[in-house]
């Protein structure tokens, strides 16, 4: 009994520190993306670059053996087709200034 406790201690733990790190990183992406956007204001071509770096280094990790290929069967991948076009639909919109964004006063002292 003690030591199933502790496995499921320390798989809390892991989850709660691994959630902690993806929480930290997504708040450094959103900035960095933000600064990004501020420079370069085409946010589809950061998008099809973000994406596309992603998946080269995703091939390179299944290329080198860094990475497990995933052992998906036909009928998973009819499974996920409908939430990739979402995400594919989602991504370069997420990136998309808002109009009232343009309008702010703030923007209009802008260099």
């Amino acid at each position: 009994m003690v030591v199933v406790r502790s496995v499921v201690k320390r798989s809390a733990l892991v989850i709660t520190v691994m959630s902690l790190v993806w929480y930290a990183g997504n708040i450094y992406f959103n900035i960095l993306n933000k600064q990004v956007l501020k420079a370069f204001m085409f946010p589809f071509t950061c998008t099809c670059i973000y994406l596309g770096v992603c998946g080269l280094v995703g091939v390179a990790g299944w290329v080198t053996g860094l990475l497990e290929k995933p052992k998906l069967t036909q009928k998973q991948l009819v499974a996920f087709i409908p939430m990739a076009i979402l995400h594919l639909l989602g991504a370069p919109t997420a990136h998309q200034r808002h109009p009232s964004y343009l309008l702010s006063p703030s923007r209009w002292t802008d260099a």
